[in-house]
């Protein structure tokens, strides 16, 4: 048997051709639906990480309503400190849980904490909410410094706070500083 290439009706011819034109188009839409579908991808990882962005962002504006102020000592001028107060106000609009609070005085050089006589941990500090911490330093030995006076003995302590925050965020921050997020160890 042999076969003899025929040049076939212009029906074949067209039905040929319109087959070729059917899987170019359909090549083409599918290269365009994957371009499409990159695209989106790629738009939908920067609106997820714009989020996330603006959800830290709004974590760290709430963690910086956190605030101490009106530090004052009590005690006698250019012998001991008897006392360190402090007033902690959460100005935001969330509570914060798991208050732990550290008193540290530097003396010769080295820093010491004063946690057993102080509130050392709060279980909740709600919104909109200041408290007065005050820590008991009497027979602690924390000497007043020669010549600072009642205004000056607050800035030989540091308070460092660490706290979580409404979304379960931990943070950090001492008095005169900002928080900082405290990542989570593997």
């Amino acid at each position: 048997m042999s076969y003899v290439l025929q040049g076939g009706s212009s029906a074949d011819w067209l039905e040929a051709w319109g087959t070729v034109a059917a899987a170019v188009g359909t090549i083409g839409a599918l290269v365009y639906q994957a371009r499409a579908l990159a695209r989106e991808r790629a738009s939908r990882r920067e609106d997820v990480a714009r989020l996330d962005a603006a959800q830290r962002a709004a974590a760290a504006a709430q963690a910086r309503t956190i605030i101490f102020h009106d530090a004052r000592c009590s005690g006698r001028p250019n012998q001991f400190v008897d006392g360190y107060s402090v007033t902690l106000g959460n100005y935001g609009s969330q509570p914060v849980t798991n208050v732990e609070l550290k008193l540290c005085s530097f003396i010769d050089g080295r820093e010491m904490v004063i946690n057993d006589r102080g509130p050392g941990f709060l279980p909740v500090l709600a919104s909109n909410v200041r408290m007065d911490l005050s820590w008991d330093l009497k027979g602690r030995g924390v000497a007043w410094p020669a010549g600072t006076s009642v205004d000056e003995a607050p800035d030989m302590f540091v308070i460092e706070l660490e706290f979580t925050d409404f979304h379960g965020v931990k943070w950090r921050c001492r008095r005169g500083e900002g928080p900082v997020r405290v990542e989570a160890s593997a």
